[in-house]
């Protein structure tokens, strides 16, 4: 019984019956994924986000703390500056984004594109 109950929870945080631009549901997936960042639970976290992507793909917010989540671990770097490249692209308002994917390019060892990043950022600006 007890596995069963986490598989629904998981199938729901996953968003199996998701419908595109659902920004009501990823709304609430990504408050849960700050939730479960708070009780440092990062890979509930970075689950939580992945849904509210799911629901809404369009969310850049999710997009930005998604790889934020990624960052964190420090594996999955490139798969950062992807998810802070859609999140900047889907909303410019999101400046921290775009920092955030400097900060993944420099990890990468990117200096070069993380500095044209930054130049980029500032003239925006």
């Amino acid at each position: 019984m007890r596995w069963s109950c986490r598989f629904v929870v998981v199938a729901a945080l996953a968003g199996c019956a998701a419908t595109e631009g659902n920004r009501e549901e990823a709304q609430k997936r990504l408050k849960a994924g700050y939730m479960l960042r708070e009780r440092e639970d990062f890979g509930g976290a970075a689950r939580a986000f992945a849904a509210a992507i799911n629901q809404d793909p369009s969310f850049g917010q999710a997009h930005m703390e998604l790889g934020i989540e990624y960052l964190r671990y420090g594996l999955r770097i490139e798969d950062a500056a992807e998810e802070f490249a859609r999140a900047a692209a889907l909303d410019p308002s999101l400046w921290m984004a775009s920092q955030y994917r400097v900060l993944a390019l420099y990890g990468l060892g990117d200096k070069k594109g993380a500095l044209a990043a930054q130049k980029a950022l500032v003239e925006r600006e």
